[in-house]
């Protein structure tokens, strides 16, 4: 009713019925500077399996909050492995932006190849900083 954009169709239903997928708006958002700036999308890869934090999981691992992304396995060589980042890592923080298993991945994909990233990591009880250098997403 205000004539603003909430979201682009990107699969609708061929046969014209009612049915349609849209791109949340925020998310072309995200990506629109890569789009003007290389006229394509170069997505970005951590190089980690990662898995939500469990209020359980996070009392096991000494954390005050559940919250962050688990570290499950670290792909090597990756940006991921030449942060630093291992195994039972907790990454609560990318680039300043708290994080989790669900939205990591779309934040860290977009990111733009070859930024300096700075990671919060609960490691041992205690916060660690490391600094990514993000890669393009091999092929």
């Amino acid at each position: 009713m205000a004539g603003e954009v909430v979201g682009i169709c990107s699969a609708p239903e061929p046969r014209g019925g009612p049915i349609g997928f849209a791109v949340p708006i925020d998310r072309i958002k995200d990506i629109l500077p890569m789009l003007q700036a290389n006229g394509a999308v170069s997505r970005t890869w951590l190089g980690i399996y990662m898995h939500p934090v469990t209020p359980a999981l996070a009392h096991e691992l000494g954390m005050p909050d559940a919250g962050g992304a688990l570290v499950a396995d670290v792909v090597v060589p990756s940006p991921g492995a030449r942060a630093g980042l291992r195994r039972g890592d907790v990454i609560l923080s990318f680039a300043g932006r708290q994080v989790d298993s669900r939205n990591l991945p779309w934040i860290a994909s977009t990111t733009g190849v070859g930024q300096s990233v700075a990671l919060e990591v609960w490691r041992s009880q205690g916060i660690v900083n490391l600094t990514l250098i993000t890669e393009a997403m091999p092929k």
